[in-house]
Formats: structure tokens, sequence, C-alpha cells
């Protein structure tokens, strides 16, 4: 079973069931349920094996059961917005804040705070866990720094100054993690991780704010922003493999997760719609391939909320 979990500015959180038709190959979901735990805007969520975690404006971050489709607990460790979470493994959460701090969380101790990473000036508005899980990229816009984290001893290892780009987010590669990419408002770098060589700088000047970045594999990242398409580019060398129109307003958000063949990469827009994409990477890779491009929509889902953020959980077999 998939799931998709979607945050709001209302400050809801909107679950939904999702699942295969057997004639088409397209998804259908039902609503599962509505959380209204959050006081102020939800602004990130992410899942792990067993639990989803929120994080919102009101400086909270509330625990949910995936199994079960409820709350479970709530966590109040940082003194501003917590703008982005992910769980590394299914023994810890991760928070960061527009406190400056990286709050790691141990779930086996009743969330207990296990760790704090500090050193950025400025709230940390993005970081990332290497697949190893021995390393973490984090960027602060108002500092102007990525900073390079060693997860196995818990402190920063590198600083590079990107003060002039404006970095806001900052992603790895799935799989072994070959690349990463840091984006500003209006450029993304796409670097190669064991040379720290970047491969290419994306233009967004003429396109318009980014507001999200998501590698849907090792080779393709996917870019949106205030337009109403989707940019996916190839990670070698930077260069465009497709453009389609995705909704009827700036796509904010953007996530994705492998599925068989294809991945399927979900796009929340603040026309109030959730939509997944199927993507075949073998067909956006192929230059000789004459068939359009523009991946098939799967699944469209009308909110009727201001969507911020969307996250997919699967159920292990």
């Amino acid at each position: 079973m998939i799931k998709l979990i979607v945050g709001c500015y209302e400050q809801m959180l909107l679950g939904y069931s999702v699942t295969k038709t057997e004639d088409s190959g397209a998804l259908k979901c039902e609503p599962i349920f509505t959380d209204h735990s959050h006081t102020g805007c939800v602004r990130t969520v992410a899942c792990g094996t067993t639990y989803l975690a929120s994080g919102a404006t009101d400086e909270m971050v509330y625990i949910f059961d995936m199994a079960e489709n409820k709350e479970i607990g709530s966590i109040q460790g940082h003194e501003g917005t917590v703008n982005y979470l992910t769980f590394p493994d299914k023994n810890h959460l991760m928070s960061a804040s527009d406190d400056g701090v990286i709050n790691i969380w141990l779930a086996a101790s009743n969330w207990k705070k296990a760790k704090a990473l500090r050193g950025h000036k400025g709230p940390v508005t993005s970081f990332d866990v290497h697949p190893t899980e021995k390393l973490a990229l984090s960027v602060s816009s108002k500092d102007g720094s990525l900073r390079t984290w060693n997860m196995l001893k818990g402190r920063p290892v590198y600083i590079k100054n990107m003060k002039k780009f404006g970095p806001e987010l900052v992603k790895f590669s799935p799989g072994r993690g070959k690349h990463f990419a840091v984006a500003s408002r209006k450029a993304v770098q796409v670097f190669e991780l064991e040379s720290a060589k970047l491969i290419k700088e994306i233009d967004w000047k003429n396109v318009g704010s980014i507001l999200s970045i998501e590698f849907v594999s090792e080779k393709l990242l996917a870019v949106s922003g205030e337009g109403n398409h989707v940019y996916i580019y190839r990670t070698e060398d930077g260069s465009l493999s497709c453009k389609f129109e995705a909704h009827t307003s700036r796509v904010k958000a953007l996530k994705a997760m492998p599925d068989e063949k294809d991945t399927l990469l979900a796009s929340a827009s603040s026309d109030g719609h959730v939509k997944v994409w199927c993507i075949n990477e073998e067909k956006l890779l192929d230059d000789e391939d004459t068939v359009l491009k523009a991946p098939k929509c799967v699944l469209d889902i009308d909110t009727k909320a201001r969507v911020t953020c969307l996250a997919f959980w699967k159920e292990k077999a």
C-alpha cells in the first residue's frame, strides 16, 4: 500500500491511500485521515518505515503511526519554524529550524533529543542525509553557507561560502548518492560528490523563483517554481531532458518514489491539486526517442487546500 501525505497552509495534514487500477495503470485514491494538530502553517512532512513527522511555523513536530493513521506524540525542541524533517534510518528523526539548529531525535527513547548540530548563523532552510547515512549537507540562505556534516561523529567537516549564490535547498541523489544539488531562488548547481566538482549551473532567472528540487533518480533532477511547469534535467551535464505543464499555478513541492521499473513523481500546486506522474528514466535519457517525453499523469487529487509540502509512504512487503 502507498500513502500520500499532504501538508497545508491551513494548518492541516491530509492523508490518502493510493492504489493501482487493474486495467489502465492509473492510480486511484481514498482520503484516510485529516489532522489539525498544528496551530501554524505546515512547512514540512517526512515519512520513515513506521512513522510520519510534520513540522510547522508553530515550532512543533508531530509524530504519527502510519499503520494506524493516528498521532502518537509531539516534540517541542525548536525556537523557530521547523523547515525540514527527515528519517535517515528507522531509529532517528532529524529536524531543522529557523533557530539555526539541526536536532536528532531517538524513536526508541520516546523521541528524546540525541544531539544538536550547531554552526549555522541563520535559519537552516534545507538539509539532506546521504544514502550511506555517513554524511549530511545543510544550507542557510541567511548565512550563505553550505555545511558538510560527519554523521558518525555529529560535527561539521567542511563549510563552503555560497553567499553570492544564496543557497536555499539541498538534495543528494538516491542510490549511491553520486551527485548533489544546491538551489537558490534563481539557479541550481549540480555537483559530483566524490570530487566536489561543479557539473553545471542551471540558470532560472528567466523562468521564475525556484521552490522545489527533487532527484527522480541518480541521473535525473526535477525542478519547479513560480511557473506551472516541471523541468527535468540530466545530472551528467545539466541539460534539459523534458519540460511539461503540470498545473495551472505555481508548483510548490515535488516528491519522488521508486515504483517497479518507473518512478512516481508527485507535484503539489497553489491551485490545490496534487498530481502524480509516471516517470520512465530510459525514455527521458534516450536521445533518439522521438515520442513525446512528457510523463503521464496517473493521479490528480483536488485537495481544496493550499498545499505546502508532501511525502510518500510505502508499506513494507
